[in-house]
């Protein structure tokens, strides 16, 4: 049975998931239209430089937030812990890696 707290979880995942994506593919777009770079490798590599620490620096402080909620005694919290430390990492995998 689906319960309140999984509920906002399921929503929460569906932003975290995409998050780093759409910035990556949103700089990868303004790297053909405003920089001029016309092969993919090229504006591959703008996207890479321009978004990529910001994307990693935003994963890291979230997974360092996800980590905090492994030593919760309450459940829904364990939980919330353990779904978006794993949700980051597997975002941040498929958007650096197979984007």
């Amino acid at each position: 049975e689906l319960g309140i707290a999984e509920s906002i979880v399921a929503i929460m995942i569906v932003g975290l998931s995409v998050d780093y994506c759409v910035h990556l593919g949103h700089m990868f777009t303004l790297a053909g239209k405003n920089e001029g770079y016309k092969k993919k490798i090229d504006r591959f590599h703008f996207a890479a430089l321009t978004m990529g620490p910001t994307v990693l620096a935003g994963g890291a402080t979230t997974l360092g937030a996800g980590v905090f909620l492994f030593g919760c005694q309450i459940t829904f919290f364990n939980k919330m812990g353990v779904l978006l430390t794993m949700t980051v990492c597997c975002s941040l995998f498929f958007s650096l890696f197979f984007l």
